[in-house]
């Protein structure tokens, strides 16, 4: 299984032909795509909104761990 991040698999489902089937079913429209694509280009497909479509299509996003560095003291 692929790990995309969010922005990369927005550009996918938005773009390729392969994912239109899967984007209908999760009850989305062609016209609605066509929007988010748009908005996509603009820069103004809100984080929020990229994560909520994903999750509608059955995406499940990945717990990464956060990592911390020690700090040095002088």
């Amino acid at each position: 299984m692929a790990k995309l991040s969010t922005s990369k698999a927005i550009d996918r489902i938005l773009h390729e032909e392969g994912f239109l089937l899967i984007w209908l079913k999760a009850g989305y429209s062609k016209a609605y795509r066509r929007q988010c694509r748009h908005r996509l280009r603009q820069g103004r497909l809100s984080k929020g909104i990229q994560e909520k479509i994903l999750s509608q299509l059955g995406f499940t996003p990945l717990v990464v761990e956060t990592r911390w560095d020690i700090p040095r003291y002088p």
